[in-house]
């Protein structure tokens, strides 16, 4: 799904499927059972076609709250997957006029050497009626992580910690607000179990996290590079649904077979120009919008695309969200992280560009915060166009920078170590 968008083509009952729209008619958070199905599915690609026997399911949580809900797709058989996935989500990402935000983080991550769920996109049509544009991604499971590692055969410790709110270590939360994501170890709250040294008795994880006093203490129960980066990420996208945001979920621990446990999130140029015209369609159609009672409902149009890809800022009256300009976000987090720590943004060596400067300068702090100078409002969409006070200017990339260096952090670490 690089460099192409293909297509999904689900067939089910037909009384099934009105049972899947009724089940989502839904404008509250009140917990509703999910709904699946047995269905099957047709995917084209560069003109080949594969077929897959399915479970088709609306995804839970906020999504149901939407007007063009998200769903999940398991594929059913032993050893068949879509491409080596068995488990993935379809998503409107509706909060997001770009539809790019999922993408380019997992692209990033993906370069930092980092583990990260694959992100891709797809057209979507039920019994031949076209659904609209999706962002399709990977769901983290028993058997993503087999995937991932090599030589797992049963997967005991991957805990989620999804449905609270602040789940925090210094409060204990964490042991209540995470369950194992096996099936056949629900019950398995944690503790985080793992076996010190192999000599030593069971501990609990957040314990230990809580009574470490030093980077060495934690060392020896998680992969710290990996989390710091992790959480270096986090403050660079400004992430508000992982562990240092407002709502502090959406993230996974797992403890590795070396023993350390290392984090993973989740639900988080060329690709604009590939999927422009999908853009174009979805948002001509408002293809997809099945609950009718949504208490949200996105009407951004294919302007609001490309003026958001770029440095355009707006929000959304009616649904009470906020988006940055891509560029402009990204340019000003990053100038102002790098001043504070001494990055080199000016060089045009590769050995210098993007790395430490030496002697090391003072720390500088730059805000990223800008204030607002005007604002033009489209009532028909609720939607206000705003203006900052001392734009950026024109960024021209330097075409001869070149960096293919990819550290090896968590999984990729892991693996490394054992081949």
């Amino acid at each position: 799904m690089e460099n192409s968008i293909p297509e999904m083509h689900i067939f089910l009952n037909n009384n099934k499927w009105a049972e899947m729209i009724q089940n989502a008619q839904v404008n509250t958070l009140v917990k509703k059972e999910k709904y699946s199905t047995e269905a099957s599915m047709k995917f084209i690609d560069k003109n080949i076609e594969e077929t897959y026997e399915i479970k088709f399911s609306l995804m839970g949580n906020y999504t149901r709250l939407l007007s063009k809900p998200g769903y999940n797709i398991f594929i059913k058989g032993t050893n068949k997957t879509l491409h080596g996935t068995k488990n993935f989500n379809l998503k409107s990402d509706a909060t997001d006029p770009t539809m790019l935000r999922s993408k380019l983080t997992a692209d990033i991550l993906e370069k930092s050497g980092l583990i990260t769920i694959e992100v891709g996109y797809s057209e979507l049509y039920i019994n031949e009626n076209y659904m609209g544009f999706w962002v399709v991604s990977d769901v983290i499971d028993e058997y993503w992580i087999k995937r991932k590692f090599k030589n797992i055969n049963n997967v005991e410790t991957l805990y989620k910690c999804e449905n609270s709110y602040h789940i925090r270590f210094e409060d204990e939360s964490a042991k209540n607000g995470c369950i194992n994501s096996n099936s056949n170890y629900i019950n398995n709250k944690i503790p985080l179990n793992f076996y010190l040294n192999d000599k030593l008795y069971y501990k609990n994880f957040v314990d230990q996290v809580n009574l470490a006093n030093t980077r060495e203490d934690l060392e020896k129960i998680m992969d710290v590079d990996n989390f710091i980066k992790y959480m270096a990420w986090e403050w660079l996208v400004g992430s508000y649904d992982h562990f240092l945001g407002y709502y502090g979920h959406n993230y996974f621990w797992y403890q590795q077979p070396n023993k350390k446990w290392i984090y993973i999130p989740f639900d988080f140029g060329e690709i604009k120009k590939l999927i422009s015209p999908y853009i174009i369609k979805d948002r001509k159609f408002n293809a997809g919008k099945i609950n009718k009672i949504a208490l949200f409902d996105f009407k951004y149009n294919y302007e609001n695309f490309v003026k958001n890809t770029e440095y355009v800022f707006f929000k959304d009256n009616k649904n009470h969200i906020k988006s940055y300009g891509i560029k402009d976000w990204i340019r000003k987090r990053y100038n102002s992280a790098a001043a504070y720590y001494g990055i080199n943004t000016n060089s045009i060596s590769n050995d210098e560009r993007h790395k430490l400067i030496e002697p090391r300068p003072k720390k500088k702090f730059i805000s990223y915060e800008t204030k607002i100078t005007s604002s033009r409002c489209r009532r028909k969409r609720n939607i206000c166009y705003m203006k900052f006070k001392n734009s950026l200017p024109i960024y021209n990339p330097n075409d001869k920078y070149f960096d293919e260096n990819i550290p090896y952090l968590g999984i990729n670490q892991y693996n490394k170590e054992i081949n």
